[in-house]
């Protein structure tokens, strides 16, 4: 999914669980590229979708997931860059899923799996800087960090440095 963020200072966290477990979730946009699935690049993966695709995943009935609110904050965002007028509502899309058992769960890696099913609805919206992989064949953390940094440099035109 679309890193549009990072998870902010009021996150809390279950700390006594091993490892520590995100229970209330303050996300913090740095940008958005205009997807409604998105994730926070930390540690511990927040993914957040916008109402609408909530709407659109409880109708279908998909299971594996819940939702809950979201503190989110624009900090970060760069004052060169406009928040767009049209810049939705977010909730959080938590995972429960175990593997293979519902339509969304989360690999050892903590990369997101969804059945066809969910892929179908996904689909739907916005989905234009999330990479989709078959499940036997996801890519290394590494090669996945290097097409993300591609994807940057293509979408932004900034020079790379050698």
């Amino acid at each position: 999914p679309e890193v549009a963020g990072q998870l902010g200072g009021k996150s809390k966290f279950d700390r006594n669980s091993k490892p520590a477990i995100l229970i209330a979730p303050h996300y913090d946009f740095e940008g958005w590229l205009g997807d409604h699935l998105l994730v926070s690049m930390s540690a511990i993966p927040c993914f957040i979708v916008t109402e609408a695709l909530a709407k659109e995943i409880a109708t279908a009935g998909l299971t594996g997931c819940c939702f809950g609110k979201v503190n989110v904050t624009t900090t970060s965002w760069p004052r060169t860059q406009p928040k767009p007028a049209d810049f939705p509502k977010f909730v959080w899309l938590r995972i429960e899923g175990k593997a293979g058992i519902g339509d969304f769960w989360l690999s050892e890696r903590n990369d997101l799996i969804v059945s066809a099913r969910a892929l179908e609805s996904l689909k739907r919206f916005p989905m234009n800087n999330c990479r989709i992989f078959d499940s036997d064949n996801i890519p290394s953390f590494e090669e996945i960090k290097r097409m993300m940094v591609e994807d940057f440099f293509k979408k932004t035109g900034l020079p790379r440095r050698s």
